[in-house]
């Protein structure tokens, strides 16, 4: 409908309304995002030639978390993960600089709303800023790591869903090494 009567994905952010739904650092309507996503992938399919400006456009009128909330979600669709995984791998080093902390980009990076994706690249490379931020802020080291109370919270619930699984035995035993307490489920 909005594509064959030639709406732009800007038109379409704002007829959703999505600029003025944005509170407190995040999207309240879920679906009304996934409905933009989902126009996005259609738009993407039909001129893959403007998916660069368009993630131009988008880094330019989202910032942090939804941001990061908007990307976890346009990763679903094989025409945009990569340009959400890029994103989001360069953002990183700006929280660096910021000197954010490990528990603050895990809110910036939307991973407590991850679910089951939660152990993806992702994570992968929030782990590697924690690393990076304890070895810039030595003192803070203590405070900063994983098994602060926000991340074990969202974590101890996904990866005790994972199980005993081979896949996540490695990524397990790093948490549990970081005092972190995963019960047993298989």
């Amino acid at each position: 409908m909005w594509l064959d009567s030639g709406k732009s994905t800007n038109d379409v952010f704002k007829l959703l309304k999505l600029d003025q739904d944005v509170i407190n650092y995040s999207f309240r309507d879920k679906i009304v995002l996934s409905t933009w996503v989902s126009y996005l992938d259609l738009f993407i399919t039909k001129h893959p030639d403007n998916t660069v400006a368009l993630f131009l456009a988008v880094e330019a009128h989202l910032k942090d978390r939804p941001l990061n909330e908007f990307l976890n979600m346009i990763k679903k669709f094989s025409s945009m993960e990569s340009f959400a995984t890029t994103i989001q791998k360069n953002k990183i080093p700006s929280y660096l600089v910021r000197n954010e902390s490990p528990r603050n980009v895990f809110t910036l990076l939307s991973l407590a709303d991850e679910g089951d994706d939660i152990l993806g690249t992702l994570f992968k490379m929030w782990m590697k800023y924690v690393k990076d931020f304890n070895k810039r802020n030595p003192r803070k080291r203590r405070s900063s790591s994983i098994a602060s109370k926000h991340a074990r919270f969202e974590l101890q619930g996904t990866l005790s869903i994972c199980g005993n699984h081979s896949k996540y035995r490695p990524c397990r035993s790093r948490l549990t090494g970081h005092g972190l307490w995963i019960p047993n489920t298989g």
